[in-house]
């Protein structure tokens, strides 16, 4: 009978000799995870190298804190400096996890690589780089805001050649829209502005996203009624995202453990043997 002790222990005894194996070949050339630019050329962003160096978030928290505190700022004026700052942490691009912080979402995602599960989610992953996309920017910036007590929310636009996450925040009964991953131009304290882009108003997008479609990053040649929507209201944008990419980092790190304890568990005839036929 295959369905044995032996078996079943020599069985998880090689996979954890495996797991091992990945583990050591992918994390002994690992190099400090951070990936921060210390100059700002050729980017044409509103990005700060002193900003960018900032690479722990409850520093960056303390940083914008220190800042509201000194300067006594107040209603949207808060979320209007998290976004400034927001804007000179990161410039535009998407930061991945690697095969040496976790092997195995690597591996998945090779498989599965329409769900884009290597994009870091964790705030304190996307802190070690001074570039992130939308959603990673949205991540940070929502995270900051909801420690200041205001509802928000996450933003969809989705189009072709329109796809695209930014940030809504309510302050005394409005909502104000922020997007500091493509920087739009407009009046931030002007809640009027979210009204406009929730109902499409191509004319009041096109002011704010010149720049970038005369760069043909965006464009709005295919939005209509519905494109863009608010949603997600005071929920963390990306929670199965995380638990997805936590679950695998144990895994990556530690399964090889996991595996030999059960091959010593299963080693043990009177003990296995008890549990199978418990199962059987």
């Amino acid at each position: 009978m295959f369905l044995n002790t032996k078996n079943i222990s020599i069985f998880f005894f090689v996979v954890s000799l495996c797991l091992l194996f990945f583990t050591v070949i992918n994390f002994s050339s690992c190099p400090d995870g951070k990936r921060i630019v210390d100059s700002d050329s050729g980017i044409k962003e509103e990005f700060s190298v002193e900003v960018s160096s900032i690479t722990s978030f409850p520093d960056f928290k303390s940083k914008i804190k220190e800042e509201v505190v000194t300067n006594n700022i107040s209603g949207i004026d808060i979320p209007i400096l998290i976004d400034d700052y927001v804007r000179k942490k990161f410039y535009h691009d998407t930061s991945y996890q690697s095969s040496c912080e976790n092997w195995l979402l690597v591996f998945l995602d090779g498989i599965f690589p329409q769900y884009f599960l290597t994009v870091s989610l964790n705030t304190d992953d996307i802190m070690q780089s001074s570039f992130a996309a939308c959603n990673q920017q949205s991540i940070i910036f929502q995270d900051i805001v909801k420690d200041y007590g205001f509802e928000y929310g996450s933003v969809g636009f989705s189009a072709v050649k329109f796809q695209h996450f930014a940030n809504a925040v309510k302050v005394k009964d409005r909502w104000y829209f922020f997007d500091p991953n493509l920087e739009p131009r407009y009046n931030r304290s002007d809640p009027d502005i979210f009204d406009a882009v929730v109902a499409v108003d191509k004319e009041v997008l096109e002011s704010m996203y010149r720049h970038k479609i005369n760069e043909n990053i965006v464009s709005l040649e295919y939005l209509k009624p519905g494109s863009i929507y608010l949603k997600e209201i005071n929920k963390f944008p990306a929670r199965t995202g995380v638990l997805i990419q936590n679950i695998t980092a144990f895994i990556s790190w530690y399964g090889w453990i996991i595996s030999l304890f059960l091959s010593i568990f299963f080693y043990h005839p009177k003990t296995s043997d008890n549990f199978l036929k418990f199962l059987i």
